[in-house]
């Protein structure tokens, strides 16, 4: 939520024995990584010669979100906090492949892991 100029973060379980803004921020991230096209959107996984193509069908605006909150991590926070974020964000993509409904959902996930911890090896 953005209230009089700042963002204000709602931790949807807010009892946790560790707390730390990049719990919070790695959720937010993967709100924005997977978005409202994962839940009701099924992705795009074309399968072929023994090479998987993923599609991306994220709008543009969860895109947009995902940059602003990387901006913000960066201005705003300690450099740790970026590479901490990350890991909770890959924590949580891993968290819901039990979730997944389809092989293709499976698939998009453990992709969409896969880019979050090449990010992490650059930095």
């Amino acid at each position: 939520l953005f209230r009089q100029g700042r963002i204000v973060l709602i931790d949807p379980n807010p009892i946790q024995p560790f707390y730390h803004p990049t719990v919070d921020f790695g959720k937010l991230l993967q709100s924005f990584k997977c978005g409202y096209e994962f839940d009701f959107k099924e992705p795009r996984i074309i399968e072929s010669n023994g090479t998987i193509r993923i599609l991306q069908t994220r709008s543009l605006v969860y895109a947009e979100m995902e940059r602003f909150l990387y901006l913000w991590i960066e201005k705003n926070s300690k450099v740790e906090n970026l590479t901490d974020s990350q890991i909770q964000l890959l924590l949580h993509l891993l968290r819901i492949i039990p979730y997944a409904e389809t092989r293709n959902q499976v698939i998009w996930i453990v992709y969409q892991a896969r880019v979050c911890f090449t990010e992490l090896l650059k930095n």
